[in-house]
């Protein structure tokens, strides 16, 4: 792989922050979906010590971390496009290393969030979700990341019966937080467009769920290590 590419720039240093964040969240769902289908296989028998709970605490964790880092990375603020332009400029003509915008970091924390916290049932990240994502579709000078976090709430709306939509409506509606009439009119339409795609992505998904037939765990046979029971008799 390594021969394959030509790597001329090393990677952001806000991808690698990214990957890390990406790569535990991972690690935490796929520990929550064995967990879940364990539940499964011993028919609903109450597993036994402080797991069940400690996993919710690790995803309480995980989730209260990204939040925080979103938050430093929202007071840090995204600094002047015409300082940055200016920068980036001398950057390319040195072949340095791109600049690293706090906005990539950003978008990605919300595409985090927005991959792993509908899995999970917890009121309290839930709340916290819609917060932050509240906070980055008001603040937020580009249109890019207000959509992104339009598509986080609008993925969270079906956990509060209405409550999102609520909140999302009185913040397009407080005319006092934007700037013009016209971003706050794009704004609306972002939305829009946004809770669309993603009800339209939900019934599509539903539909694909629905055709693929339901699967008895217990009864798929174990596969048998052929290959190391080979290693064994050929050793003996």
């Amino acid at each position: 792989m390594k021969l394959a590419l030509d790597y001329k720039l090393s990677p952001s240093s806000w991808h690698g922050k990214f990957r890390s964040m990406d790569d535990l969240c991972l690690a935490v769902r796929t520990v929550r979906h064995y967990y879940n289908q364990t539940k499964k296989l011993q028919e609903g028998e109450k597993i036994k010590g402080d797991f069940p709970d400690l996993l919710d605490d690790t995803e309480l964790s995980v989730v209260d971390g990204l939040i925080d880092i979103l938050k430093e990375e929202l007071k840090a603020g995204l600094g002047s496009m015409k300082g940055r332009n200016t920068i980036r400029a001398g950057l390319d003509a040195l072949t340095m290393n791109p600049l690293s915008r706090g906005n990539h970091l950003i978008y990605g924390i919300l595409d985090i969030i927005q991959q792993h916290v509908p899995a999970i049932n917890n009121g309290k990240i839930d709340g916290k979700v819609v917060e932050i994502a509240l906070e980055v579709a008001q603040h937020s000078k580009y249109s890019f990341l207000r959509c992104k976090a339009f598509e986080v709430l609008a993925v969270m709306r079906n956990k509060f019966n209405g409550m999102v939509k609520e909140r999302v409506n009185d913040l397009l509606e407080n005319r006092s937080i934007w700037p013009s009439v016209e971003l706050r009119g794009k704004a609306i339409e972002q939305w829009k467009v946004i809770r669309n795609r993603v009800k339209t992505m939900e019934k599509i998904l539903k539909q694909l769920r629905d055709e693929v037939p339901d699967v008895d765990i217990s009864s798929v046979p174990v596969p048998v290590e052929t290959h190391l029971k080979s290693k064994f008799m050929v050793g003996t």
